[in-house]
């Protein structure tokens, strides 16, 4: 259980934080912090979908009344962040979140020394793979072994056990999470360790020799945030067509047609022009590239999927609420959707959505033209997260074509989506958000709490980052070489 892992390394944590090194002075009292905790706790079960995807109700109530138990003495609002972010992990759903408060951002802003690298993590292991000072620079590429005393390993149990960018049993996300950008540098200093410089150890890689050195930690001069994104790229979608290989890669970077301002229709308009041209030119392989792409509307998975299915698809077994409408947060002040009483039924425990043609539990039918029968490669990465990850499971549970990357970022069978509740505790200031919406995708797993193994696993190295190296893609075009052989 994360639990047990949060107590082993919860007071290393406080060591530091007591030892000067927590810029985040103001302290909250006792009761200022458990009146935050259990507003938080009181909205969060109250309107939560699903908070026991992972634990059962008792083990989760017990685990609450632990860190409720924590709140004896004064606390920073970066350490109370910590203890908040860890109960929330607990959901093990990513879209449960907790935010920084603004004090917090801007303590990181205008006095944190943040680590002068950023990395690339790969199973627990933890390269530099960009460097952002002068001394830093010379160990790009160096594998990290330890900061501050902290072995990589250790720092990761650590973030696992207090982020909330992890999905269940599943860590995939948090590596491609905290390998992008500063993110690895802002972990760290939100739950590990607050130094102005870092005594690192690292090694050249295939070296046995552990060198060690004192790096000055750097200024952040970005906006401050949890963690932080990649911004959504437009146009969302793109086609190329290579011949030569016998080779046509569809690839899609979100289906949140939403943020980026598209129109559902436009997703579809691409989708019929893009097989209607494939089908011209008659290539016989086809790679669908969705890495780094963390969800939006699902539909749009499915609508894909419709080229590549002989027989319609479901993509939701049910959708859950716990309510049709929340009282106890229009009394808090807390914004929240409300649901027609005409779309959902009384459930065990909330509300399922009623099965109608327009509703979203409306099935995929095959495509009526232009449809692909050659042989198809899904490219998926720890990054293909919510709608994502469900596109990514129903290829996989329908059997269309073979999955090569990394595991998805999500759950395999469940998801929350939609409606999102975000509030701020009066106190802390820390920001709670999570969906009103519960997604049971219409497949089966044997794996709870995981994402969607691939068929070939391909974990980029270091190398290939640095080279800017696709080794997924590489790995396709090896696999149709070996298909063309036989």
């Amino acid at each position: 259980m994360k639990i047990k892992l949060y107590l082993i390394f919860l007071f290393l944590s406080y060591i530091c934080l007591c030892q000067g090194n927590n810029s985040v002075a103001t302290k909250l009292s006792p009761k200022q912090l458990q009146q935050d905790f259990d507003l938080f706790r009181t909205v969060l079960l109250y309107a939560h979908p699903h908070p026991n995807r992972i634990h059962d109700k008792q083990s989760f109530d017990q685990e609450l009344d632990m860190y409720r138990s924590l709140l004896k003495d004064s606390l920073t609002s970066l350490e109370f962040f910590q203890i908040v972010s860890s109960a929330m992990s607990n959901v093990g759903e990513a879209h449960s979140n907790v935010e920084i408060s603004e004090q917090i951002k801007t303590d990181i802003k205008t006095r944190a020394k943040l680590l002068p690298f950023d990395v690339h993590i790969s199973e627990k292991r933890a390269f530099i793979r960009k460097g952002l000072s002068d001394e830093s620079g010379e160990l790009v590429g160096h594998e990290l072994l330890s900061i501050n005393g902290k072995k990589i390993d250790q720092i990761m149990q650590i973030t696992d056990s207090i982020s909330c960018q992890g999905t269940g049993y599943n860590q995939a996300r948090i590596y491609r999470t905290l390998s992008y950008s500063r993110n690895f540098a802002l972990a760290f200093f939100l739950y590990i360790d607050q130094s102005q410089s870092y005594l690192i150890e690292y090694r050249a890689l295939g070296k046995e020799e552990v060198k060690a050195t004192v790096l000055d930690g750097i200024l952040p001069d970005f906006e401050i945030a949890t963690s932080l994104s990649p911004p959504e790229t437009k146009p969302p979608f793109s086609l190329t067509i290579d011949e030569s290989r016998d080779v046509a890669i569809i690839e899609v970077k979100t289906f949140a047609h939403f943020i980026i301002h598209y129109k559902v229709k436009e997703y579809l308009k691409f989708y019929q022009k893009s097989f209607a041209q494939i089908e011209e030119v008659g290539v016989s392989n086809l790679i669908i590239d969705v890495r780094g792409n963390r969800g939006g509307q699902e539909k749009l998975g499915g609508y894909l999927l419709s080229y590549l299915i002989e027989n319609p698809i479901q993509v939701h077994q049910y959708i859950f609420a716990k309510r049709l409408d929340y009282p106890l947060l229009d009394s808090l002040g807390v914004f929240h959707h409300t649901f027609s009483s005409k779309k959902f039924q009384a459930a065990d425990s909330g509300y399922v959505m009623i099965d109608d043609r327009s509703s979203m539990l409306a099935s995929i039918e095959p495509a009526k033209k232009n449809k692909f029968t050659g042989d198809v490669y899904i490219l998926a990465d720890g990054n293909c997260f919510s709608a994502c990850n469900i596109f990514v499971a129903l290829a996989d549970f329908h059997k269309v074509g073979r999955i090569v990357g990394e595991e998805s970022g999500g759950n395999y069978q469940d998801s929350e989506g939609y409606w999102a509740t975000i509030f701020q505790l009066p106190n802390s200031g820390l920001g709670i958000e999570f969906r009103l919406w519960h997604l049971r995708t219409a497949v089966e797993s044997p794996l709870h709490g995981r994402g969607i193994s691939p068929d070939v696993s391909v974990q980029p190295t270091v190398n290939d980052i640095l080279a800017d190296r696709d080794a997924s893609i590489e790995k396709v075009y090896e696999l149709i070489r070996q298909t063309k052989s036989q």
